[in-house]
């Protein structure tokens, strides 16, 4: 699914991916087993998020270990924010 591409693209946890999507990680896991489906608004961040994942691929190819290095680090060009906290 589109929901676990970002995730592994990304490296991260159920609980960071609920957080960059603005919801509860439980609520990402009713979504995986067909219990629930997204809002609109977080099917919108998902696809902002997944936007950040295939930008960032395109950069820096298939390596996470390089994307959540990026995510992780403060960027001079974000006013010294780190991507990941512009993501909540």
């Amino acid at each position: 699914t589109r929901l676990e591409a970002v995730r592994a693209a990304l490296d991260l946890p159920y609980d960071g991916l609920a957080a960059a999507i603005g919801t509860h990680p439980t609520t990402l896991h009713r979504w995986r087993r067909g219990e629930t489906g997204p809002s609109r608004p977080a099917v919108r961040r998902l696809a902002e998020v997944a936007a950040v994942a295939d930008a960032l691929a395109r950069v820096y190819g298939p390596a996470s270990a390089t994307l959540v290095g990026w995510l992780e680090t403060p960027q001079p060009l974000l006013g010294g924010e780190n991507p990941r906290a512009l993501l909540v």
